[in-house]
Formats: C-alpha cells, sequence, structure tokens
C-alpha cells in the first residue's frame, strides 16, 4: 500500500464499529496547499455532489488536483470546497483540509455550507450510474459519519443554517437550483440512504442495492457551484 493511503480512525465515536475508509490524503494527490485554519462545524448532514466532469480517468489523484485549483484559483475559495471526492473505482480522496480529522466547513451548499459535510462523485451522473465501487465507498463514508455524529441517515431534519428541513443525506440541488448531483444518481438516494443505515446496523457489511452499471464517454465542465469560501 502507497503511504498516501491512510486509515484514520481518530474522530470515531467508542459506538460506532464501522471506520472511516482508507483514503487518499491531500499529499497524495500533491495538493500544494499544506496549511490553514479552515472554520469548525457539527455535522448534521451529508451533501453529496458530481463534479461534472468526465467520468473516465487514467489520473484521478491529477482531477482532485484540477478541481482544487479551480475552486482556489477561479472560485476565489481558500481551499478545496469539498470535504472529500469518490473515483468511479472507488478511490476516496482527503478534501477541504482537516477533514480526515475534524468537521470543518466547506464552500460546496448554495452558502449554507455550516453543519454539513460535502462529498463529490467524480464524474457526470445526469444520465449515468456510478459504479458499483463507488457506491460502496460512498455508503461506507457515510455510514461513519453518521454514525460518528450520531444521526440517522434516512430521517430529515431542520438544517439550520439554511433554514430548510432536508434529508440527512441530501443532494446538493435541495439546497438551491442546480442540476447537481445528477438526476440518474439522485433518484438512486433514497437507496443509498437505505444502505447506509443498514451498513451500520450490519456489522459495517454491504447490502445489496440494484446494479448500478457505469458507462463511459461523457463529458461537461466543472460544476459551476458558487458558494463562499
Amino acid at each position: 500500500i502507497n503511504t498516501w493511503l491512510h486509515a484514520d480512525h481518530a474522530t470515531e465515536s467508542q459506538n460506532c464499529s464501522c471506520p472511516l475508509p482508507t483514503f487518499v490524503n491531500r499529499a497524495g494527490w500533491n495538493c500544494p496547499q499544506t496549511s490553514w485554519n479552515p472554520s469548525a462545524t457539527t455535522v448534521t448532514h451529508l451533501i453529496v455532489h458530481h463534479s461534472a466532469g468526465s467520468n473516465t480517468s487514467t489520473n484521478w489523484p491529477a482531477v482532485v488536483l484540477s478541481i482544487w485549483n479551480f475552486h482556489t484559483g477561479t472560485n476565489g475559495y481558500s481551499d478545496m470546497g469539498y470535504n472529500w471526492l469518490i473515483a468511479p473505482d472507488g478511490t476516496l480522496f482527503e478534501g477541504r483540509f482537516k477533514s480526515s480529522t475534524d468537521d470543518v466547513a466547506g464552500a460546496h451548499f448554495c452558502g449554507f455550507n455550516a453543519g454539513t459535510m460535502g462529498v463529490c462523485m467524480l464524474g457526470t451522473f445526469t444520465d449515468q450510474t456510478i459504479t458499483e465501487a463507488a457506491k460502496n465507498t460512498l455508503t461506507r463514508l457515510l455510514a461513519w459519519k453518521s454514525c460518528q455524529r450520531n444521526i440517522d441517515p434516512i430521517t430529515s431534519t431542520l438544517h439550520s443554517s439554511s433554514n430548510l428541513q432536508l434529508n440527512v443525506i441530501s443532494g446538493h440541488r435541495q439546497g438551491c437550483a442546480t442540476e447537481c448531483p445528477g438526476t440518474t444518481f439522485f433518484n438512486t438516494l433514497p437507496a443509498i440512504r437505505t444502505s447506509v443505515k443498514q451498513f451500520n446496523e450490519n456489522g459495517c457489511t454491504l447490502t445489496a442495492l440494484p446494479n448500478l452499471v457505469a458507462t463511459t464517454g461523457f463529458s461537461l465542465l466543472p460544476n459551476p457551484v458558487d458558494d463562499i469560501a
């Protein structure tokens, strides 16, 4: 295993048996930013995005770096907007600084980022489905955080920053006018919520969801999010 792959369990609740999945840290995708003091938050809602980029790549770390460059250079954010990113091959990437050890507010949810953890699925899922590998990593990640923060993944609660009643696991479009995270993927979120719940209840064992078969060849410009860093 490469040295930039990490399994970080420092923030788990003692009642949570399901760990944070192994991930590629910021050094692993060559992030040039090594220090920063982001705003702390307490996660109550888990927000899922798609990057609206290509569904195929031979170098996913470079894709993650390109998103960091876009967010910091073009959007003017202080750091990567997302807390985590997941490639179609299932690789999990650490996003905004200290996401693996602290709850930090990102820049991804319609200007109402407090209380959220933002997860970006790399690719475009307007009419394509995520891979089984990516879906499984997403399930494990959301199960870890929902258990750690003692939030029920199949319920809806008030998101105090936006003053909206939101699913604990929501798509970006539930906060503002955007197509993100893609209609095909958005329509699978009810099944993913159930899978996250069952994963934590079944001793960290994945249960079957409808088969999600990835297709290739669709490309779009980077997700046009407009948030406050």
